[in-house]
């Protein structure tokens, strides 16, 4: 289902400052209304939408995301450069969200490749997509209540969480959150040394959640490739390409894509600087 385009004037901006902060009422997908709107339009980088609510709000492989009024939902265009490329885009915005969100006082770790977590469990998800040359990246967050288990269809992931109520509104935190991404984006991800990539990838591994632990890989693309459905071994952090660095029986295997499972308990997982 595809959102209708909306100009400019139709929409609430929310923010004075900083990155463009635009809010809508009830929408099928703010994602879809992104690429009806922020394409369209050649939004600068930066600029996102807020949505108030989704009736078809969707998540990684199509899975639909329970949206209802009282939490993010929000699209970003983000430059379409390093480091949002390749496999490296989703982990630079995880680590960006996730330092956001802990300068708001929260515990919270990245699950490769786009998970938020909290220490009981999954509170908030990115998406990327990438359309002729435009990226555009979903995110949703839960605020103060989660979605009852009765509701979620991913049997691998961690159970819902939820981030504290006392961050605000989703129009007082997104803001707040999408400023502090412009920021550390500037301060951080712009290096000018030839191993930048290495040099990111290793301050980002430490908000990686389950980091020297040992987890499973469902249905892995991996190199060297994997046989089999799932692989499990030592999670060692992440190449400079963003890939995940595992130790599995044969020795250190990079993997590309695939579902990641955490061990059981959240807190065995918890990253720890």
């Amino acid at each position: 289902m595809s959102e209708p385009g909306f100009t400019w004037s139709e929409l609430t901006k929310l923010t004075p400052w900083g990155p463009i902060v635009y809010q809508t009422n009830e929408v099928t997908s703010v994602f879809d209304l992104a690429w009806s709107t922020l394409e369209l339009d050649k939004a600068p980088p930066w600029t996102s939408l807020l949505a108030e609510s989704q009736t078809h709000g969707r998540g990684r492989q199509g899975r639909k995301w329970v949206s209802p009024v009282g939490h993010v939902y929000a699209a970003i265009k983000l430059p379409n450069q390093r480091p949002f490329e390749g496999t490296l885009a989703s982990v630079a915005l995880g680590f960006a969200l996730t330092q956001a969100l802990r300068d708001e006082g929260v515990e919270v770790g990245l699950k490769w490749p786009n998970d938020l977590l909290t220490p009981l469990g999954k509170a908030g998800g990115i998406l990327l997509e990438n359309r002729k040359g435009a990226l555009v990246a979903g995110i949703g967050l839960n605020l103060g209540s989660s979605p009852f288990p009765s509701e979620l269809r991913d049997p691998l992931a961690p159970p819902a969480a939820a981030f504290p109520a006392r961050l605000g509104s989703p129009k007082e935190l997104w803001p707040r959150l999408a400023k502090n991404i412009l920021i550390r984006y500037n301060d951080d991800f712009l290096a000018r040394d030839p191993d930048w990539a290495r040099t990111f990838c290793a301050l980002a591994e430490k908000s990686l959640a389950g980091l020297g632990q040992v987890v499973t890989i469902h249905q892995p693309v991996a190199e060297p490739r994997v046989s089999g459905l799932s692989l499990t071994g030592r999670l060692m952090g992440l190449a400079p390409s963003g890939a995940l660095r595992v130790e599995g029986p044969d020795g250190e295997i990079s993997v590309w894509s695939g579902t990641l499972t955490l061990p059981n308990r959240a807190r065995d997982a918890w990253p720890h600087d």
